[in-house]
């Protein structure tokens, strides 16, 4: 069973107090003079006896009827995970179901922000009460004769080759005939818009827009919060270390001390964060404000200027950095290191926030390694010395941490958004290497005391720390390093985990030498040959390439009629790993399955392919339609790994809106009927407007963007429910396909391809969804027969 076995800090651990709450102010003494009169007439008394009443009364009002407001509600029901474990595990600053930060002087809207997991936000939506009355087509049919615009259709696209597909399935997915070649979803809308052809709004279309929202929204978080807090942090955290370093300079002088070195790497590792994110020259605008540059006042509020201390290794890793194009080693951290990871992607060179961003962020997965060069590990990174002062530098980082904890908390936020985006390891972090020093040396350990030259016990110390750290699992599939000998090198402290996808793992479990021999006829591999994931050079004839459907395959079977999938699994035991993998998956929890975006796409795609209800009924259990599904679960997959497509409105100047008009021609535009994915687009794009709602990491811009494709996605289901019980689409609801359409273009493409590479083989597998197929059915208007057409993902696979 695969869960994550990290041990929860001895802080997650403890629930803090209830802050005390205190009367505003307090009272005075009261006068005791005129004590002759009548008791009623005492003003002062009676002043006393109200005063009493009212705070008996005040106590009861607070107690009963606003006790919601002084502490936070539980909530719903139905929200409730019970004693599910959450599947963020320990994420820096405590923010899994067991890291709360309670009894840090925080208010109730941060703790209960601190405890959440984004599966408490996800309420699936149900359709109980809808019963569809769908009219069968009645397959099979004749085309030519049973549908009305057969011909019109037939004289703007070639159906030629499509004819039997339409006539027994009732629809035909067409490689893109259109002479002008539209690339993309808004491209090939207008194309059939123009020549008069009833739209049909896909499935595969509906995922796009709901992966590109999120892919922009998540850009713009990156730029507008993630950089802002990013400095924060960093500037905080260098500050501490800077004045660490000063204090101990001061007390030992000029002498060669690890203790004093490893303080020194501190401040040096957060100087370079710095260094990245500052404002460069030609990033600086002189406008008052700019969407692209940093403008003058954000470039005052970002200046760092580098302590002459600290200048010259600073300043050559910092060069090191831009050049992004070699290995080198590290002028700070003291090992060999590939500088080209630190060439900017595309999507971040656009925006300077974003530029200096990516570099900073990955400066930060910089490992800390906890082994160094011994007969065991030779290709470690660091000899024993500078592995030292490394390691006083790690450890403390991770008390500084522990000691920040409104930083603390604002760092978890950071980490628990990108992990959901973009997918980060599991694996070490502070939080592992301060519960090893408090298990080991107690909550009052003190570095300079443990690491001490003085100290006899200081290789011990050492020693037994590596081991506590070593002791930490993690689960696979979710992004642990492997453990042996080969990973010792890039084992150690993180403090921000690289980039992960499960791809890697998942393919790692079913190729060689997990999977062996080819089991069909020996043959040679041909370039145009199925078998694509046989080995060419090593290992020949064992299984050294994945391929796309290895992914869906766990959580969908591949059809047996699926040829391409036969051929290129019949290897010696690749099914018994697929069902190793498939036994991992299921011991997934609910927190689990919504922990980040692949995982999510993964279970929107695991409803969508099993669902029996929700498409028409002629289309249910057809093969056919199910391999079209296949391929639109694999077109999700592949764009969920790729950069968003830039799009531009296509609303006129002057013009007060955007939407575009229907016109007669749009009045057979129709919408694929699948209630499962548009319900699970829903609650996902909820899920996730409430949870960044909840952390305070989204403006207002990126909120309404959420909100819309929300709206736009439950005005789709209102559609497919009317045409699932044969009403008519009118005018208005023609006008919301229109606009969902046609709203807008892409301004500019993003890559459209990933590229798999295996560690035994020489080739590279390719994934692509460049350009778009075409998705044509039938479906019932009255006593019609029409054709719609709409745009769906190229998936290849090469």
């Amino acid at each position: 069973m695969f869960i994550n076995k990290e041990k929860p800090t001895s802080a997650e651990a403890t629930a803090g107090k209830q802050e005390e709450i205190k009367p505003s102010q307090s009272y005075a003494s009261l006068d005791q003079g005129e004590s002759k009169k009548p008791f009623f007439y005492n003003k002062e008394i009676l002043a006393v006896i109200l005063i009493a009443v009212l705070a008996v009364g005040g106590f009861f009002y607070f107690m009963y009827f606003k006790k919601s407001k002084l502490w936070p509600a539980k909530p719903p029901a139905d929200q409730t995970l019970g004693d599910q474990k959450s599947g963020d595990g320990n994420l820096p600053g405590g923010l899994g179901n067991n890291g709360g930060v309670n009894g840090n002087g925080l208010t109730g809207d941060e703790l209960k922000a601190e405890d959440l997991t984004f599966a408490q936000f996800y309420q699936k939506i149900e359709d109980d009460n809808f019963d569809p009355q769908p009219k069968s087509l009645d397959l099979p049919i004749n085309v030519k004769i049973d549908v009305a615009n057969y011909y019109d259709i037939s004289r703007k696209i070639n159906l030629d080759s499509y004819i039997d597909e339409l006539n027994n399935d009732g629809f035909a997915v067409l490689n893109n005939p259109m002479p002008a070649e539209p690339d993309n979803f808004y491209s090939a809308f207008n194309s059939l818009s123009k020549k008069e052809i009833p739209i049909l709004v896909t499935s595969d279309f509906l995922i796009y827009c709901y992966q590109n929202t999120l892919k922009d929204v998540f850009k713009e978080i990156e730029k507008d919060v993630f950089f802002e807090d990013l400095w924060q942090i960093n500037k905080n955290f260098y500050k501490m270390a800077d004045g660490k370093y000063r204090e101990r300079h001061k007390k030992v002088g000029l002498v060669n001390d690890p203790i004093l070195e490893g303080l020194r790497l501190e401040t040096a590792y957060f100087a370079v964060a710095l260094n990245l994110l500052k404002p460069k020259p030609d990033q600086i605008t002189q406008e008052v404000s700019s969407d692209v540059k940093f403008t003058q006042k954000e470039a005052a509020d970002f200046e760092f200027n580098l302590p002459v201390y600290l200048q010259e290794d600073v300043v050559k890793e910092i060069g090191l950095i831009a050049g992004a194009l070699h290995s080198a080693k590290s002028p700070t951290l003291l090992y060999n290191r590939n500088y080209k990871k630190f060439i900017v992607p595309e999507e971040y060179k656009s925006n300077a926030k974003l530029h200096n961003y990516f570099l900073a962020s990955k400066w930060l997965n910089s490992v800390f390694p906890l082994y160094y060069k011994s007969d065991s590990c030779p290709d470690c990174l660091l000899d024993k010395d500078d592995w030292l002062i490394n390691m006083i530098a790690a450890c403390s980082i991770a008390k500084d941490f522990s000691q920040m904890q409104e930083l603390k908390n604002k760092w978890a936020k950071i980490y628990k958004i990108i992990s959901f985006f973009s997918g980060l390891r599991r694996d070490l972090t502070y939080l592992h290497y301060q519960d090893s020093l408090i298990d080991l040396f107690g909550a009052d350990y003190k570095i300079d005391e443990i690491f001490s030259q003085e100290n006899a016990s200081r290789e011990d110390n050492l020693l037994k720390l590596q081991d506590r750290i070593a002791k930490y699992e993690f689960s696979e599939i979710e992004g642990s390093i492997e453990r042996n000998d080969s990973t010792k090198p890039i084992l150690g402290l993180r403090v921000l985990q690289e980039s992960y996808w499960p791809n890697d793992y998942i393919f790692r479990q079913l190729i060689y030498p997990n999977v062996a021999l080819y089991l069909g006829e020996t043959k040679k591999r041909k370039s145009k040959s199925n078998l694509i994931t046989q080995c060419l050079k090593e290992a020949l004839n064992n299984r050294c390439q994945g391929i796309g459907l290895d992914v869906i395959n766990l959580i969908y079977p591949i059809p047996e009629s699926n040829n391409y999938f036969q051929e290129n699994t019949n290897y010696q035991n690749y099914d018994n790993q697929a069902i190793l993998l498939r036994n991992q998956l299921d011991n997934f929890n609910f927190d689990s399955w919504h922990n980040n975006n692949f995982w999510v796409t993964l279970s929107i795609a695991d409803l969508f392919l099993k669902s029996t209800h929700s498409t028409r009924p002629d289309f249910v259990g057809n093969n056919n339609w199910q391999k079209k599904n296949i391929n639109t679960v694999l077109g999700s997959w592949v764009n969920l790994q790729l950069p968003a497509d830039k799009l531009a409105g296509t609303r006129k100047e002057g013009s007060s809106s955007s939407l575009t008009i229907a016109t007669a021609g749009n009045d057979y535009d129709y919408i694929e009927q699948d209630l499962v994915i548009v319900n699970e687009l829903i609650a996902n794009t909820k899920m996730l407007s409430q949870m960044l709602q909840a952390l305070k990491v989204v403006k207002d811009y990126e909120y309404s963007k959420l909100n819309r494709l929300a709206r736009e996605l439950e005005d789709v289901k209102k559609l497919i429910k009317k045409e699932l019980n044969n009403e008519i689409l009118n005018f208005d609801d023609i006008q919301i396909i229109s606009n969902l359409t046609k709203q807008f273009v892409v301004a500019e493409k993003s890559e459209k391809s990933i590229k798999l590479e295996f560690k035994n083989s020489s080739q590279i597998t390719t994934e692509s969804i460049n350009g778009v197929k075409l998705l044509i059915i039938v479906y019932n208007r009255n006593d019609k027969k029409v054709f719609a057409v709409g745009p769906v993902f190229n998936y290849q696979e090469k």
